[in-house]
């Protein structure tokens, strides 16, 4: 699976005052999706600081061909938009006190 995304789909609003000062002290796990180079849909998330987090959204505005593996940790992936239950779970348990949800 590539982590490629013709058409990614992250938060396109800047980030806001608080969440920029969360992000001083911790880095960002992000939830995105895309499609793969074939139309094929798939989900990443991110472990980001906060200057690639504002690149990305940048890339993602500029309508850029965004290669997730270019803005921080790639923490897990696979297909379709939402990842499953366990994964999320999986996630939020081992970063809740480690990093900013976005």
């Amino acid at each position: 699976m590539s982590s490629v995304s013709r058409t990614p789909n992250i938060s396109r609003s800047k980030l806001s005052n608080t969440q920029k000062l969360l992000l001083e002290k911790h880095d960002a796990i992000v939830l995105a999706n895309g499609k793969t180079p074939f139309g094929e849909d798939f989900y990443v998330y991110l472990k980001v600081d906060k200057a690639s987090i504002e690149k990305m959204q940048r890339d993602v505005q500029a309508g850029q061909i965004v290669n997730f593996f270019e803005y921080g940790d790639v923490l897990d992936f696979g297909p379709g938009v939402k990842p499953p239950e366990e994964v999320i779970e999986r996630i939020k348990e081992k970063y809740v006190d480690k990093a900013t949800f976005i």
